[in-house]
């Protein structure tokens, strides 16, 4: 998911509420996800979702950071392809978890989860996205491979709406698209055809959604907003908004807004006619 390189010195002067926000020590943050983690009762969600997200991060951040511009292959194909295998590894390894806090809100919205196990799930989103970019970082310093990227988009070149309005429609095709994937292939036997069909579709939402970013994972987005100015503040950094205000309305409430608007028609249809429910 690509990128845009600056000078954070030469942004506008609201850069200081979001450099405020993000430019805490990336260990500081990841000690307030980890507090979750000794909640007797949400101790599996919690490690589900770690564990989920940072093999997220560590298979699939390569394949646009690296492998994607040509760092370990010119073909695009091959890209894909590998973005391909590192989605089906990752869902192997986080069968149950939801991977993006957009899907545990959705859950949460539809009454099939609490709102302590919903926090619960957001900050092991948080905390194995952040440990992800750690190791990648050092693998990047380790065989000196391009700097990481993350979900951005430049203001000069696009504005807050338009990048919230593409994380809006991400948010709803990957959603719409994974409950029908779901549901007309419901087998385990059609694990991989139901893989296959969803790198599609997150392909078709990167080519046509692709102003913001784009990221259509929130806990994705602001584990990388967290790290870059970790590392980068000052220097010449992954792009954010010029605001916390922006990142939050981008990378959070416009993906749950498209994500809940995906979900309605079938929860309407599940309550009037039943056999096609959101659990």
């Amino acid at each position: 998911m690509a990128s845009v390189l600056f000078d954070a010195s030469s942004l506008l002067p609201g850069l200081g509420d979001v450099e405020e926000l993000f430019s805490s020590h990336a260990h500081l943050v990841l000690l307030v996800c980890l507090f979750f983690a000794p909640l007797g009762c949400f101790r599996e969600d919690f490690g589900k979702e770690f564990v989920y997200n940072l093999t997220f991060v560590l298979l699939q951040v390569p394949c646009g950071t690296w492998y994607a511009t040509g760092s370990l292959t010119g073909s695009p194909y091959e890209a894909w392809a590998a973005l391909a295998a590192a989605m089906v590894a990752t869902d192997c390894v986080g069968n149950g978890a939801h991977l993006s806090p957009s899907t545990s809100f959705t859950q949460l919205m539809s009454g099939f989860l609490t709102y302590p196990k919903f926090l619960c799930r957001v900050a092991a989103q948080l905390a194995g996205g952040l440990v992800g970019f750690m190791i990648l970082d050092r693998l990047s310093t380790r065989f000196d491979l391009p700097p990481l990227s993350g979900p951005s988009f430049d203001p000069a070149l696009v504005s807050l709406p338009e990048a919230a309005q593409d994380e809006v429609a991400s948010a709803f095709v990957l959603t719409t698209g994974c409950i029908l994937i779901g549901r007309s292939f419901p087998s385990p036997r059609l694990f991989l055809l139901q893989e296959l069909l969803t790198a599609a579709v997150i392909r078709f939402c990167i080519q046509h959604f692709n102003r913001s970013g784009p990221s259509m994972h929130p806990a994705y987005a602001t584990s990388w907003a967290v790290f870059a100015f970790s590392k980068y503040a000052g220097k010449k950094t992954a792009m954010l908004p010029h605001t916390a205000t922006a990142h939050y309305l981008c990378y959070w409430v416009a993906p749950f807004t498209g994500a809940l608007v995906a979900t309605v028609p079938f929860s309407l249809f599940a309550l009037l006619y039943g056999g096609l429910g959101m659990h």
